[in-house]
């Protein structure tokens, strides 16, 4: 309290003829005067004024909190996507923050295969698919739909826990162009469509033995129309020498019309761990160890479902095993038997890869 008192008179010494001290301590002389004299009586904060400054702190608190909150959502926008030509997605008003874009399989392009593919999708509270569930579509069309939709991820507020359906709608090239001619008549100046269009060049962004393999099987040239049987053309040629390779295609226009750059690359390094729904991942058990139902849980009658998060080898083996929900007494059982579960190996473009997928083991008692 002394050295208060004291350092109160010295900032009033240094400020002496200044009414108005840029001060917090005091702003007038009857200020210091009043301050003096309360240190000397030793007077205290009221009851009543130290919680008016306690519920005024914490309004302002909550205040800047929200208006935080409001200026910096902790939440990214969708992320855009480029699907394969022809492609279109419908979904129940969901917000999806991210998620891979849609092939058009070369295969069903060939056979000119074309329709809707409908999937129900199980999501978790984080908003990712943990399962996903074709309900009809062309089996053709139904692994691309897949492999695509269970690396989809949600908004976490954009959506109830639980199951949401998405179409996606796989439509051959002739049938965009004819979309397009019938949406030249009702519109003053339609964009032009990429098919009919005169090829600008074709850039091959290959190694050089399958770049000339490649270039050996093209029937496409430079100055030819990329009519959609051209193109189911490229598509096929481009099969025969290699599957993965990616086939892209650009329009652009220019002063004679609309034109079109087909450019040829490697596919992206192959990911070295894939997601699959329960459902999928369960058609390729091979072993299956059944858990032993605990005792203590048999005399307290406790029953229910135990789930993980699993990682399957490259050999179709068991490696990790994370407890997502389930009574404590039931998921050392069900640990212990899942981890020596045998999988058929899952293959990507032909090799072995890593999957991570839920495993759900029911404990039931018989009535």
């Amino acid at each position: 309290r002394e050295r208060y008192l004291e350092s109160l008179l010295t900032l009033a010494a240094a400020k002496a003829g200044v009414d108005l001290a840029p001060a917090s301590s005091f702003l007038r002389k009857k200020h210091l005067k009043k301050r003096i004299e309360s240190l000397l009586r030793e007077a205290s904060m009221s009851k009543l004024r130290m919680n008016s400054s306690l519920a005024a702190f914490a309004v302002a608190l909550l205040v800047a909190g929200w208006l935080s909150v409001r200026s910096f959502p902790l939440q990214a926008a969708p992320q855009e996507n480029n699907d394969a030509p022809g492609i279109e997605v419908q979904q129940n008003g969901l917000t999806v923050l991210h998620r891979v874009p849609v092939q058009y399989p070369p295969e069903a392009l060939e056979k000119r295969i074309q329709g809707t593919v409908i999937a129900e999708l199980t999501l978790t509270e984080t908003g990712t698919v943990a399962d996903a569930v074709i309900l009809s579509g062309p089996l053709e069309l139904r692994k691309a739909a897949l492999e695509s939709l269970l690396q989809w991820h949600y908004a976490t507020d954009a959506h109830p826990q639980g199951k949401t359906q998405v179409s996606l709608t796989f439509r051959l090239p002739e049938s965009t162009a004819a979309a397009g001619a019938r949406a030249a008549s009702s519109t003053a100046l339609p964009p032009p469509p990429p098919w009919m269009a005169t090829v600008k060049s074709i850039d091959l962004r290959l190694p050089e033995p399958l770049k000339s393999k490649v270039a050996g099987g093209l029937s496409l040239n430079v100055g030819d129309q990329l009519t959609p049987t051209a193109m189911i053309d490229l598509f096929a040629a481009v099969r025969q020498v290699d599957e993965h390779l990616r086939v892209g295609v650009q329009a652009t226009a220019d002063g004679s019309g609309s034109v079109v750059t087909v450019s040829l690359a490697a596919p992206a390094e192959a990911p070295q761990r894939i997601r699959v729904g329960g459902n999928m991942q369960a058609a390729n058990l091979i072993e299956k160890i059944t858990p032993k139902y605990p005792v203590e849980a048999k005399q307290a009658h406790i029953q229910g479902k135990v789930s993980f998060t699993a990682t399957i080898g490259k050999d179709g083996k068991v490696q990790n095993l994370e407890l997502i929900s389930g009574e404590p007494v039931l998921a050392e059982a069900a640990r212990e038997a899942v981890a020596q579960w045998v999988y058929k190996p899952t293959l990507l473009n032909g090799q072995p890869i890593e999957v991570v997928t839920q495993v759900d083991v029911n404990f039931t008692l018989l009535r």
